[in-house]
């Protein structure tokens, strides 16, 4: 069963191969534009810190002790400017990954389940935006909370296995509510979420299996990544069979959520 979705995972790239090199093309050019804005910003605020850090450094012991500082406001001025960078940085870094991943799962739903309509196209990257805020943005507060537990306890540990954890749990079902939304209104979004919930609790069978499959070749390919820094051309080739792996994963899953969904297979 599961080598037959995966047979038909390579059916739908090959038959709509001119969507998938788009899906290509379209990584490359979000990785070019991700490095442009955090590496901006990253100067940015590094630059105003290196200034703030200059000032605070220049400060007497008189200074210190009277609490008189010859240019508070400047010094006020670097420190807004500093988090005003991280916060753009932050936005910018997270309205690109809207735009461009949205544009990637709608490739990846056009190829699956034959979205051609501009309107369809229009609603299932809104639909998407709104998805992937509601699964991420708790995901984000569990981390938060486990960053204040560690803070606490000192335990690096448990804070990289709960981190793990509750992402690989929080990417499974975001992956299942992805490949079906289309199928839903708006209005619908709780019978949506209802549904993503079902089909990942009782067909976990098939669907955790396959995502462990995908998981281990997106590890396998990182791994080839990572090791590859030795030579430009080795880390080239790394990178695009990286972005292919990636790309695959996502039209393998969505072949497999919707031949759940649609009880293709038993």
């Amino acid at each position: 069963m599961i080598k037959k979705l995966i047979k038909k995972g390579f059916k739908n790239i090959w038959k709509h191969r001119l969507l998938f090199l788009i899906m290509f093309v379209m990584q490359i050019v979000f990785i070019g534009i991700i490095s442009y804005v955090g590496v901006h910003y990253y100067l940015e605020t590094m630059g105003h810190a290196g200034a703030l850090l200059d000032q605070v450094e220049a400060l007497t012991t008189e200074q210190i002790l009277g609490m008189q500082v010859a240019e508070p406001y400047e010094m006020y001025e670097h420190y807004k400017a500093m988090i005003h960078s991280v916060i753009m940085g932050i936005v910018i870094g997270y309205l690109v990954f809207l735009l461009f991943d949205g544009i990637v799962w709608n490739l990846t739903n056009m190829m699956v389940n034959k979205a051609r309509h501009l309107k369809d196209i229009l609603w299932y990257h809104l639909k998407y935006v709104i998805v992937f805020s509601i699964f991420t943005i708790p995901l984000l507060l569990i981390i938060l909370g486990l960053v204040k537990t560690i803070a606490l306890t000192g335990s690096n540990v448990h804070f990289a296995i709960g981190t793990i954890v509750f992402s690989l749990i929080d990417a499974y079902f975001l992956a299942i509510c992805l490949g079906i939304c289309y199928e839903y209104k708006l209005k619908e979004l709780m019978l949506l979420l209802k549904r993503t919930f079902w089909l990942g609790y009782k067909k976990a069978k098939i669907l955790v299996a396959m995502s462990l499959i995908i998981l281990g070749v997106y590890v396998a390919a990182g791994v080839l990544l990572y090791y590859s820094t030795a030579s430009l051309g080795l880390l080239v080739l790394c990178a695009v069979l990286f972005i292919l792996a990636v790309n695959w994963g996502r039209v393998t899953c969505m072949t497999t959520v919707r031949a759940v969904n649609k009880k293709e297979i038993d």
